[in-house]
């Protein structure tokens, strides 16, 4: 994983107002962030394109994933600014067994299954309703040779 911020010395360091886009197709992932940036004062940008802005290989894993991102990114629009990229993935337990369901394609999985269906095969599955949310973070600087990798995740409360 990644090395704790301080292990970047001055990378960190910037002498004017730096510009932060974020890279992504969710709108209110973008509110959200831009929430969490204006209540430090910064303005988080939001690049516009017409597409996802990178592809999506959910059966690379997390890192790899956000890793192949920013270097699409960079590639295809010539970034000199800092950007972030970021993926959710989720485990439903009751659905999950040794890989974790729908994982990294929750967006997509979400985007054809209604709370009846989710609901159903909850019950049909014993019932647990537990699930584990993460979210990580791959952040670009210009002045690294790799990006800076950032976790978060839930933890399932057990059931009463």
């Amino acid at each position: 994983m990644s090395a704790p911020l301080s292990a970047y010395g001055d990378a960190l360091r910037f002498d004017r107002l730096v510009n932060v886009y974020f890279y992504t197709s969710n709108a209110d992932k973008l509110l959200q962030a831009r929430l969490i940036f204006a209540r430090r004062g910064y303005e988080l940008r939001h690049f516009r394109i017409g597409s996802e802005p990178y592809d999506e290989d959910y059966s690379l894993g997390t890192e790899t994933l956000l890793t192949k991102a920013i270097t699409q990114v960079n590639a295809d629009f010539n970034v000199r600014s800092l950007f972030f990229v970021e993926d959710t993935s989720l485990r439903i337990d009751a659905l999950s067994e040794e890989f974790d369901f729908p994982g990294l394609a929750v967006k997509d999985w979400f985007g054809t299954t209604s709370f009846d269906e989710l609901d159903r095969q909850i019950r049909i599955r014993g019932g647990d309703r537990r699930a584990l949310v993460r979210s990580d973070i791959a952040l670009f600087l210009p002045t690294l040779s790799r990006p800076i990798f950032f976790h978060g995740e839930t933890e399932p409360v057990p059931e009463i």
